[in-house]
């Protein structure tokens, strides 16, 4: 009753003005809960967005990387079987050169040739790698590798043998450049920017296959098939010879068959089983070259142009710093003895050992050259558990050279006084110089990176050293067979100085980098203060 006597007192304007302000308070508060509750939709839904594009991209990722591992897997699988087909090439030289009425000294152009296009294409190669997909292009070198190992068994004289072991070193070189420079290019997008220190894994990795599938291929594929041969040939009346004494250097790691006790029929015979050993590797090797074209990736497809950075060549780094040029001459030298001790020991254990005070058998300097080979690999394999562990690359090349200079000094005060300790020496050397080449690469990169023809000298680098160390060896092991050990010597001397200078002048490009930061940081300091002050007095 008082309420409605106070309200009927009131003026009806009054009654309006109440009546409004009580609905636009109940709208407005009912608009607000439908926004806040518009609000927390939307985020859900963001929410639900981010989530969703986060899941794709790991998705995204994991394919990614799962392509690359079989990019990966078959680059490996390339190296290793050009490996395999290299260890059957060797054993077959011999059948080859009585199949074209050839002596063993004319052999030495198929050797003098295969020396300069194998570096030729490691050039080429890395040139060519900035026009074309990576994996497409090493799918085309195998098959073509595949092609030309097929018509090299049916060689019909001299002068084609010798073009076509001409244009198979040519090959080599290409794919050896293809298949480096593609796990550059594989991983190079991802693992550097995460974690610069297994950018070097998969380079070495590769080089690991390769070198597996050549370190006991004495022991594991010619004794073995030379057992077969001369147990088929003793069951069909034809005499087989084999002698464990000590061969010359030309002869060393080939299979010796003497053919005066055998019929033309047989020597066909034998001609045809090495000649389908070698179509076997030939088929095999166009096989597997469908396999990288199948994982050819889009991301990888579209090759790098010469004016990207890809193309930065000698002439790029005069004009930008003397240094880099040193830098990179050192490195060179670097590779070059050390990719030279490496064949130098390889090739010559053997012969080293039957002219040595030791007077190895050939079977004792296969088992050393095992030892050797089976060190170098460990090391690799090594080297790639010890990134993880230490960061610092110099410290790698340390450790590298520690072994190097341990194996030296060891071969020349005890390696001749018993088979053990020569065996042993030989491991520590294979330790040491295992991964000689895949750590300096690896130091070299953390200052610059590293183009396609950067990668090519260094390469040719280790294929001319693989060949300049043979010629001493070769002509002198037999009457010297301390020389041996002297070039062993006067290349780790030189190695060391190289690390030294290399050292000197990264500690300097290293500081020059730093400097060049300051001065930027210090440039943007300064003009931010120049824009706040204008802005103040604005």
């Amino acid at each position: 009753m008082v309420l409605d006597s106070l309200i009927g007192k009131q003026e009806p304007t009054t009654i309006l003005l109440t009546t409004g302000l009580l609905s636009m308070e109940t709208v407005s508060s009912t608009d607000q809960d439908n926004i806040s509750a518009e609000y927390e939709k939307e985020e859900e839904t963001q929410k639900v967005t981010r989530l969703r594009i986060i899941h794709y991209v790991a998705v995204f990722k994991e394919s990614q990387k799962k392509c690359k591992i079989m990019q990966s897997i078959m680059v490996f699988l390339s190296f290793l079987l050009v490996g395999v087909v290299r260890t059957a090439q060797g054993p077959s030289l011999m059948d080859l050169k009585k199949h074209v009425k050839a002596s063993l000294e004319d052999f030495k152009v198929i050797f003098s040739i295969g020396a300069v296009t194998f570096p030729l294409g490691n050039l080429i190669g890395a040139y060519t790698m900035n026009f074309f997909n990576p994996m497409r292009f090493l799918s085309f070198l195998l098959l073509l590798f595949a092609i030309l190992n097929t018509i090299l068994v049916f060689a019909p004289s001299f002068v084609y043998l010798v073009i076509l072991f001409a244009v198979n070193e040519f090959l080599l070189g290409l794919i050896d450049s293809a298949c480096n420079i593609a796990i550059l290019k594989i991983w190079g997008s991802e693992i550097f920017l995460q974690d610069e220190e297994k950018s070097i894994e998969p380079i070495i990795l590769t080089n690991s296959t390769f070198n597996a599938s050549m370190t006991d291929s004495s022991i594991n594929i010619s004794n073995p098939l030379i057992n077969e041969v001369a147990t088929a040939i003793s069951s069909t009346t034809m005499k087989y010879e084999y002698s464990d004494s000590p061969l010359s250097p030309v002869e060393d790691n080939m299979w010796t068959v003497l053919y005066s006790h055998m019929s033309i029929t047989d020597l066909q015979v034998f001609h045809w089983f090495l000649g389908m050993l070698l179509l076997g590797t030939a088929c095999l090797t166009a096989l597997v070259s469908l396999l990288p074209f199948r994982y050819a990736s889009a991301d990888s497809s579209s090759a790098s142009s010469p004016s990207s950075s890809s193309k930065i060549n000698i002439r790029a780094y005069i004009n930008d710093n003397y240094l880099y040029i040193l830098l990179i001459g050192a490195m060179v030298i670097y590779a070059f003895c050390g990719n030279g001790i490496y064949f130098l020991i390889g090739n010559f254990i053997s012969v080293h050992g039957m002219y040595s005070p030791l007077q190895l058998t050939k079977s004792e300097g296969a088992r050393t050259t095992a030892v050797f080979f089976g060190a170098s690999v460990i090391s690799k394999f090594l080297t790639i558990i010890a990134i993880d562990l230490i960061k610092d690359t110099f410290k790698l090349v340390l450790v590298n050279l520690f072994f190097l200079s341990l194996g030296s000094w060891f071969l020349v005060s005890v390696g001749d006084t018993s088979l053990l300790l020569y065996r042993v020496g030989m491991g520590i050397l294979g330790l040491g110089i295992g991964a000689h080449f895949s750590t300096g690469t690896l130091w070299l990169s953390k200052v610059k990176d590293l183009s396609n023809t950067t990668t090519s000298i260094l390469l040719i680098a280790t294929s001319v050293g693989a060949q300049v160390f043979k010629i001493p060896a070769s002509k002198y092991i037999s009457t010297l067979p301390s020389l041996f050990y002297y070039i062993t010597l006067g290349s780790w001397g030189t190695i060391v100085v190289c690390v030294v200078v290399s050292k000197m002048l990264i500690t300097k490009l290293m500081n020059k980098k730093k400097e060049t930061v300051l001065n930027r940081h210090v440039i943007r300091r300064n003009s931010d203060s120049t824009v706040s002050g204008s802005i103040d007095e604005a």
